[in-house]
């Protein structure tokens, strides 16, 4: 396929007329030819002129991996790519979290040059703003550097002028551009290290007065927290067997139905079905046998287990108070769950947890379950968080096993329904707890 990219669209509307369709113009750029308008980050320099680039290039697909753009711009063609993801045959996004979450370079296979925006920013931009190495997600930026640091890059431009090497690096300079990408934030974490009774504040006024671009104390904090302290923020927490005492109800309710039906199952039924939730477990029964459609046997499933669920089952000793503690500590919590909203929803209302979660997710609101991994990539995704930094707390030895896979932090939780499982279960997770209250110490 052949057509051009346009990279960003520069600060204000006003600069589409003034700069954007005049370059077009002068290069004989016509509407038909321009295929895509490629968004590096949603910050108002790169992306603030969008809304008049697409009145009057409609047709043009957006690529962008900001949910926000995709969610503004839905009348339009938009396409989050993923990383590695080719277009015009030979142009391919390359994934650098660091200054945002969804921050995406691109890069020409056949130059192996990168345009980066802001996705690299070395020491960062001298200027009246706090724009030192403006980094927000140190850990995942340094996982991306080392990334790119394997991918052969020849030439990159990037979209200011980065201490010390300016807008554009070509051979060695690219390896020393990239070096000085880490190199920055070590040097906070050292001086983080050396002085360790000050604050952040303290830390920043000490790095600025080596006459550097002015670092902002809220670096130095995300330095602290990914690269010293690494103490879980963001936690994903399993609902039956983790935090309700359900398992009891829930495999009552699946195994009547194989009972019913006279299906043999073996041992393992509850390992198996646990994490597929009502559809998948549906699914699973009609290989079994059974010979009800899945859209009746989930109704039959929800019909058993709503009154057990609305009236009957207790949360998990010391579940509620440790859930608040983390909550005043101001981490996020969020819920992944087998379970349909229908049982879901009413059982934490009534235990009065509602309202202590991020977010509630059913497997249903991914369309997918959790022996899948892209589960845990979509969930991380909708936290804005590296997959990485998320822990998740479960159970069900195949759901941590599938969560480790796709790169989450796993703590195994101990419930009587799964006791057989514990050592599987610790063989694949980072952590494992058999009361909840050992939680606050991880």
């Amino acid at each position: 396929m052949r057509g051009a990219l346009l990279f960003d669209t520069a600060s204000y509307d006003s600069d589409i007329e003034n700069y954007i369709v005049p370059f077009l113009q002068e290069l004989c750029i016509t509407s038909d030819m321009l295929k895509y308008v490629f968004v590096s980050h949603n910050h108002c320099d790169h992306a603030g002129g969008l809304n008049e680039f697409m009145k009057r290039y409609p047709e043009t697909c957006i690529i962008s991996r900001c949910p926000k753009i995709k969610e503004q711009y839905g009348d339009y063609n938009v396409l989050v790519p993923e990383d590695g993801e080719t277009v015009l045959g030979v142009l391919r996004a390359v994934t650098i979290p660091g200054h945002t979450m969804d921050c995406c370079a691109i890069y020409d296979t056949r130059t192996k040059t990168m345009i980066s925006g802001d996705c690299l920013q070395l020491y960062g931009i001298y200027g009246s703003g706090e724009w030192g190495s403006s980094i927000s997600f140190p850990k995942s930026h340094i996982d991306a550097v080392n990334k790119l640091q394997k991918m052969g890059i020849q030439h990159i431009l990037t979209a200011h002028e980065y201490h010390p090497y300016g807008y554009s690096y070509e051979g060695e300079t690219v390896k020393k551009a990239l070096d000085v990408c880490v190199d920055a934030l070590n040097e906070i974490k050292d001086m983080i290290l050396k002085n360790p009774h000050a604050d952040d504040g303290e830390i920043s006024a000490l790095r600025n007065s080596l006459n550097l671009p002015t670092l902002g104390a809220h670096i130095v904090s995300a330095v602290r927290r990914e690269l010293l302290e690494m103490k879980c923020n963001t936690y994903l927490f399993d609902f039956d067997g983790t935090l309700v005492d359900s398992m009891p109800s829930f495999v009552s309710v699946m195994l009547r139905i194989l009972d019913e039906n006279n299906i043999k199952y073996g041992d393992d039924i509850v390992k198996i079905i646990t994490p597929l939730g009502y559809g998948g477990t549906a699914e699973y029964f009609n290989k079994l046998g059974v010979p009800t459609s899945k859209e009746e046997m989930m109704k039959v499933m929800n019909e058993y287990a709503y009154n057990e669920y609305a009236y009957n089952i207790g949360a998990k000793a010391n579940v509620v108070a440790v859930l608040t503690e983390l909550k005043e500590r101001g981490a996020s919590l969020n819920v992944l769950t087998a379970s349909p909203h229908s049982v879901l929803d009413i059982c934490l209302k009534r235990l009065q947890m509602y309202e202590l979660f991020d977010n509630v997710w059913s497997c249903d609101d991914f369309l997918t379950t959790k022996a899948d991994p892209q589960i845990y990539v979509k969930a991380a995704e909708k936290l804005g968080v590296p997959v990485d930094s998320v822990l998740f707390l479960d159970d069900n030895y195949n759901a941590d096993k599938t969560a480790k896979s796709a790169g989450m932090k796993v703590c195994g939780v101990y419930d009587s329904s799964s006791a057989e499982y514990v050592d599987e279960i610790k063989s694949v997770a980072d952590h494992y707890i058999y009361d909840f209250k050992e939680l606050l110490n991880i």
